[in-house]
């Protein structure tokens, strides 16, 4: 099976005029709602089949959860942003490539720019994670996922950038835990190094920091890009929007304190220093 799924918050309606609209305006030809037309679409809110290039797609979309997944694999999940989406999720909308018997063996590195082009131009903030079916690859939905979609090799961008984490991932884990114990400690007695390798910095380095941030009885580390340092406070943007916190986004502007400090990274070109807690995650996934 060879689709892009978008697992969405709830439930969306799609009119046959509107699918005809995105098809016409990614692939640039006249889609419209006659049945007669070369280039009519055929179906439902539910089901939308097109025709390109004498090859068959398909847009799903329909009211009710893609998965279900057991709460124990949800446990195994320690992405926390990728493990509520898959929970919580009430609807899912996909772009299906539908090769025909006599076609032969498909060519993806032709299909994947169609679907990826035509499947970020349905993200909505209801989306919450994002599903490639012949690869498996489940990612919670984040902007730089839309760039990739949207390249002339999607599928390739996709993986490189999921090896590369380009997002760093909000993980559970527990604060008992002895080598994250010791990855904290390690990064505050080291914060010296950051500090002086900051006010020093290059035009093209990237300085990041981790601390913890709370809504109530909830709280989450996350990442923030370290814009000034003065003193004990540490001013920056958040770099991840949180899976329950309701009082911050990514982007928004923030202040920490340095005694909450939980990790940091330098990233010099291909040099990267720091991110002792990282490499513990890394280890239970």
């Amino acid at each position: 099976m060879y689709c892009i799924v978008w697992l969405l918050a709830s439930p969306r309606f799609l009119s046959m005029e509107e699918a005809a609209e995105i098809l016409k305006r990614v692939l640039g030809l006249p889609y419209c709602t006659e049945e007669n037309s070369e280039y009519g679409v055929m179906g439902d809110s539910h089901h939308i089949m097109f025709m390109y290039e004498g090859e068959a797609y398909l847009i799903n979309n329909l009211p009710q959860p893609y998965m279900e997944p057991e709460e124990g694999f949800l446990k195994e999940i320690r992405d926390l942003r990728l493990r509520n989406a898959l929970e919580n999720h009430k609807s899912w909308l996909s772009i299906d490539y539908l090769p025909g018997k006599k076609s032969g063996k498909p060519d993806m590195k032709k299909v994947y720019p169609i679907l990826g082009k035509i499947a970020a131009e349905f993200y909505k903030e209801d989306c919450l994670a994002i599903y490639f079916t012949e690869t498996h690859i489940n990612l919670p939905a984040e902007p730089w996922i839309l760039d990739a979609l949207r390249s002339d090799s999607p599928m390739e961008t996709i993986k490189e950038k999921f090896q590369q984490e380009a997002n760093p991932a909000v993980i559970g884990i527990e604060s008992e835990n002895p080598d994250m114990q010791k990855a904290v400690a390690e990064a505050r007695s080291r914060w010296p190094e950051f500090n002086e390798s900051f006010e020093n910095r290059g035009l093209d380095d990237h300085y990041a920091a981790k601390f913890p941030f709370t809504d109530g009885e909830n709280e989450e580390f996350m990442w923030i890009t370290v814009e000034d340092i003065i003193g004990e406070d540490i001013f920056g943007s958040l770099d991840n929007d949180p899976v329950h916190l309701k009082n911050i986004q990514a982007g928004d502007r923030v202040k920490v304190s340095l005694e909450k400090l939980n990790d940091w990274m330098i990233i010099q070109g291909e040099e990267i220093l720091g991110g002792f807690t990282v490499k513990v995650l890394q280890k239970t996934r």
